[in-house]
């Protein structure tokens, strides 16, 4: 597993963050995941919910995306190759980016419910457990902009 240089990472870029999602608000959604079906699937979801999708499906690639685009909220995989999304999460606070985070698990060394509320401790605002409907996603982007706001859907 290697690790990203919290100077490479972007500080906050949050300013302009709408502080609530209404049926005009358009989100740009970060999506890291090293699953392209889940990417595709999730990029569905976030269309129909009338947001934007940004994709990146490595811990570099989405250094790319910060610097090209600004997203508003980024939906984070726990477990992926190269650096996980628990390491993703810590160099981006020690960076000073307070993007608001949701991450999600399907799997992986640990139960999903583990990761899951280490990330919540590492400062992530919502956290789902794979698989997760539309409707769940929606609440989780409604949640991860309000400030301050941490939850962990139970896995069953």
């Amino acid at each position: 597993m290697s690790s990203v240089a919290s100077t490479d990472l972007p500080s906050s870029q949050c300013d302009e963050l709408p502080s609530a999602v209404d049926d005009h608000s358009k989100l740009n959604i970060l999506v890291l995941d090293d699953d392209f079906t889940c990417r595709t699937a999730l990029r569905q979801m976030i269309t129909r919910l009338g947001h934007v999708t940004l994709e990146a499906d490595t811990g570099l690639a989405a250094l790319d995306v910060f610097k090209n685009a600004k997203p508003d909220i980024l939906l984070l995989d726990i477990h992926m190759p190269e650096i996980d999304g628990i390491d993703f999460l810590i160099a981006l606070r020690e960076a000073e980016n307070e993007i608001p985070v949701i991450t999600m698990s399907g799997g992986g060394p640990f139960p999903p419910g583990v990761a899951l509320r280490s990330s919540l401790l590492l400062g992530a605002r919502q956290a789902l457990p794979k698989p997760f409907s539309g409707d769940e996603l929606d609440l989780a982007i409604r949640a991860a902009i309000k400030p301050r706001t941490r939850q962990v859907r139970d896995a069953g």
